[in-house]
């Protein structure tokens, strides 16, 4: 499988989020569901079975940010994959990435927004998602 067929996409832009889910069910997904908060999306991940294949997480959210969801993802037993947006500085994508590995989040690219649809399309393609072992800081993607 080149696409992950379960995808959970975190952001509070409404027209990100119905861009995002369009892209995402015409290049293979099957199930995409969308959350404009942290709260909204936790409640979410709980109901999720099986769990999601993929989690896009915009940092910047209004309540519950970006780094206390990272903080709450259990990631014991999950092969659930991750990649990071944000319109903060550089800098703040690198610090969550550092933190998602720390946690032992199976992060698979950071893209500094606005970031084209092209590229995170490409930034999910290009993982192997017929394999979920873990991955090393050599595959992650950095755009922005």
């Amino acid at each position: 499988m080149n696409f992950p067929s379960r995808i959970l996409i975190i952001d509070d832009d409404p027209l990100h989020l119905e861009i995002l889910e369009r892209a995402f069910m015409k290049h293979g997904a099957v199930t995409v569901a969308k959350a404009s908060d942290g709260y909204q999306a936790k409640w979410l991940m709980v109901e999720a079975l099986p769990p999601f294949d993929l989690i896009i997480l915009d940092l910047c959210l209004p309540g519950f940010d970006g780094f206390e969801m990272l903080n709450h993802f259990n990631t014991s037993g999950s092969d659930t994959r991750f990649v990071l947006l944000s319109g903060m500085p550089r800098y703040m994508l690198d610090m969550a990435e550092t933190f998602s590995q720390v946690k032992g989040l199976r992060l698979i690219g950071t893209l500094q927004k606005p970031t084209s649809i092209a590229a995170l399309i490409d930034a999910v393609k290009g993982h192997d998602w017929s394999v979920h072992a873990s991955l090393d800081a050599g595959g992650l993607l950095h755009a922005g």
